[in-house]
């Protein structure tokens, strides 16, 4: 069953091609155009003059709302708070790829909260892409430190022009999750502010814990090129070359 929250992150990309002909009962976010009248702009045209619940506030211009189609009739649910949208994905498989799909291009960033181990290996680097891009289009540098030796053994790596970020490292050990939380900054620049560049920054944070070898603190950042004008709706996640991720691992999404 779809959650509402799934419904809300529901991508404009799969919405129809113009708001009149969408849906019944199917929610759809868009942002106010105006308040007199009451406009919302959903991909594909704009909705004039919604209904809004009894009682309930007017938002604001620039704000996101919900939408909701019935009998060809729109309804105004509200505003959205954006912290509020998530999507989760739970292992009950193993799998060597997590995808978060449907990302609403609009949001101002996004951060992923991943608890997870691998299949096999040691201290895995978890890698990263935007959009399934695998071109050139990655900076990135980390960080490291095992907690277990001395403070100064510390090392680090990095890449220009790479195919891929690194955000993160798991390790393989029975009942020991690896955590780390991933921002995407910036999400929804497409490069059209006066002064601005086609690039998105992304931070991360890790720690991962391999029996018998040590305990692992990572943390780093990159950058994402992206062709101007081009919005973002999708992350891959992917453990580096040979790994997979358990069952169990846990991938949430948050649009922040």
């Amino acid at each position: 069953m779809t959650g509402p929250d799934q419904l809300l992150v529901a991508s404009l990309a799969n919405a129809p091609t113009t708001p009149g002909t969408g849906t019944d009962n199917t929610v759809r976010v868009g942002k106010v155009q105006s308040i007199a009248p009451l406009t919302v702009s959903l991909q594909g045209g704009s909705v004039v003059q919604p209904g809004i619940l009894r009682g309930g506030a007017v938002p604001g211009v620039g704000e996101p709302v919900a939408l909701i189609r019935q009998d060809s009739t729109w309804i105004c649910l509200g505003a959205i708070d954006t912290a509020a949208l998530t999507q989760r994905i739970s292992l009950t498989t193993a799998t060597a790829q997590v995808s978060f799909n449907n990302i609403p291009p609009e949001a101002s960033a996004v951060r992923v909260k991943i608890k997870a181990r691998m299949t096999s290996g040691g201290a895995v680097a978890i890698q990263c892409r935007v959009n399934g891009d695998t071109g050139l289009f990655y900076t990135y540098h980390f960080a490291q430190h095992n907690a277990l030796a001395a403070p100064a053994a510390i090392g680090g790596s990095g890449s220009a022009s790479a195919t891929l970020m690194t955000c993160g490292v798991v390790g393989q050990s029975a009942g020991a999750y690896a955590g780390a939380c991933v921002e995407f900054h910036d999400w929804n620049n497409v490069n059209v502010q006066p002064i601005g560049s086609n690039m998105m920054p992304m931070t991360f944070t890790s720690s991962a814990m391999v029996f018998g070898v040590g305990y692992y603190s990572t943390w780093g950042g990159g950058v994402y090129f992206f062709e101007p004008g081009r919005q973002k709706t999708s992350l891959q996640f992917f453990p580096d070359a040979g790994a997979v991720f358990a069952v169990g691992s846990d991938f949430l999404l948050e649009i922040i």
